[in-house]
């Protein structure tokens, strides 16, 4: 009997860790002052007239991560890279395309689940900055 309580345990929490490292998303928003990113270990928000300079890249070494969470799909929280420092990353992983936005002394980067959508997303933030 215990052997099979165990082994229910285990599967639970197998299948638990599978669709855990399976979930999660980048959700970025904008309203008049700011924008928000809403990601695993990630809400930040950022004022426009906090912005110091803001590009895109197609490529990006994203270092180590510090604190955060790295699924099969996204990642986010705190990282460290040899260009940045310490910085935020919310990222689609296996998107080429992302956001660097320099803001007050700190870095966030972050991404859309596709290229077009991430130049769509960086173009309506540079109107609004």
């Amino acid at each position: 009997m215990a052997i099979v309580s165990t082994l229910v345990i285990t599967v639970g929490v197998v299948a638990g860790i599978i669709i855990f490292s399976n979930s999660g998303s980048v959700s970025v928003s904008m309203d008049d002052d700011g924008f928000r990113i809403n990601a695993p270990m990630t809400d930040v928000y950022v004022a426009y007239d906090n912005i110091d300079s803001v590009e895109f890249r197609e490529e990006l070494d994203a270092g180590t991560r510090t604190n955060g969470f790295g699924g099969t799909n996204v990642s986010g929280g705190k990282f460290r890279n040899s260009e940045f420092g310490d910085y935020t990353l919310a990222r689609y992983k296996g998107v080429d395309a992302f956001i660097v936005v320099h803001t007050q002394g700190k870095v966030i980067v972050f991404n859309q689940n596709s290229v077009a959508g991430t130049i769509e997303l960086y173009n309506e933030l540079l109107t609004r900055i």
